[in-house]
């Protein structure tokens, strides 16, 4: 009973946040977050089947250009083997996180509520930056810029720390691109997201996100190395090689 009353108290208060999205102003606003549409909401899950916990933070955001001083670099990819590299070209839009989380039914309803569903709205102001608290000081979002939403743990890859990162590829009018400060406000959600880089979305009517453990990238050895170990071998084989002496 808690739980349901705790939920549609919640998402009561999500609905007049996402509704404020749709005032008029002079910058555009993003809404953005998990289906609070139904109850129960469609689960949000670690790589062992748990529910996220209040460890858990989710940041929407954009990657910067491969070369800052050079507008024709093109955007960084994020993919699984340059995953080390992720943090230092991430660039937060908003973030949001359960800033009690002794309590977790207490249904806040600026940011993520444990169990049940995380939501945000934040200003896309007229330089083309966040308005969030939580963004990169500085950061530009360009129009075209794919968004991405990245849940995490923690940040330091190591024992323990599980991400997820998806983003919405398709074509639909919903699809997850920064657009002019001038332009119509915007919702992202988090049903319409269709590629997982890390972990999984959408897998299936009752889930809606489930992370997975982090992993380094193992480097691919370099040629110099392959060439020394190669010739480590050489000198074994030739070390073993049986002399006219070894055979008398």
């Amino acid at each position: 009973m808690k739980r349901s009353i705790s939920y549609h108290f919640s998402s009561a208060l999500a609905l007049i946040l996402w509704a404020a999205a749709s005032i008029p102003s002079k910058a555009s606003t993003i809404a953005w977050g998990s289906d609070f549409s139904v109850f129960p909401a469609p689960s949000l899950l670690t790589s062992t089947g748990s529910e996220l916990d209040s460890s858990y933070s989710f940041e929407i955001g954009a990657f910067g250009l491969n070369d800052p001083l050079d507008p024709l670099s093109g955007f960084f990819v994020p993919t699984l083997a340059n995953i080390s590299q992720w943090q230092a070209n991430w660039k937060v839009f908003d973030r949001s996180y359960d800033p009690t989380p002794a309590d977790s039914g207490d249904g806040d309803p600026f940011g993520w509520n444990p169990g049940l569903f995380f939501t945000g709205v934040e200003t896309l102001n007229a330089l083309g930056g966040s308005e969030s608290p939580d963004a990169t000081p500085g950061a530009v979002f360009s129009v075209g810029e794919v968004a991405y939403l990245w849940a995490y743990n923690s940040k330091i890859i190591g024992a323990g720390t599980e991400w997820a990162l998806v983003m919405d590829s398709n074509n639909s009018p919903t699809k997850w691109q920064f657009a002019a400060p001038t332009d119509p406000d915007t919702a992202w959600n988090l049903s319409t997201a269709d590629t997982a880089i890390l972990g999984s979305v959408n897998s299936s009517s009752t889930i809606a996100l489930q992370t997975a453990p982090v992993l380094a990238a193992v480097p691919e050895a370099s040629s110099a190395f392959l060439l020394l170990a190669a010739a480590v071998a050489g000198l074994c084989r030739r070390s073993r090689r049986p002399t006219r002496d070894s055979l008398v």
